[in-house]
């Protein structure tokens, strides 16, 4: 049990009381009260909130709506050289579109990882 000191006299009382027994005073909503604006004042005075960078979010959900859009083309890329009889273009190109989207894979598991671990 600490002690605290009364909000209305200034004295010593229990945290656990409910009315000052000095003064009379109804404490426990006085409390709940003190202590949210005591934790409200001590974090947030004269302090900006952080950037949120939503437009750094909204550029990469372009960006990767562009990367799909040209690996989907490059695809097709793939079965037109094979049509044409470029069997070795056509080997190389999927070769790429394969490390490409791994690649693309994977950095982007690491990242959706780290922004949970930091979110959480």
């Amino acid at each position: 049990m600490a002690l605290i000191n009364c909000p209305n006299c200034g004295k010593e009382i229990s945290d656990k009381a409910t009315t000052c027994i000095h003064c009379g005073k109804i404490l426990k909503e006085d409390m709940q009260t003190t202590v949210y604006q005591t934790a409200s004042n001590n974090s947030m005075v004269n302090d900006t909130p952080p950037p949120t960078y939503l437009w750094f979010s909204a550029i990469m959900i372009l960006f990767n709506l562009i990367f799909g859009i040209i690996m989907c083309i490059l695809s097709m890329q793939v079965k037109s050289k094979w049509a044409q009889g470029n069997v070795e273009g056509a080997k190389k190109l999927s070769k790429w579109v394969l490390i490409l989207n791994l690649i693309f894979l994977i950095t982007s598991i690491i990242v959706i990882i780290f922004a949970l671990s930091i979110s959480l």
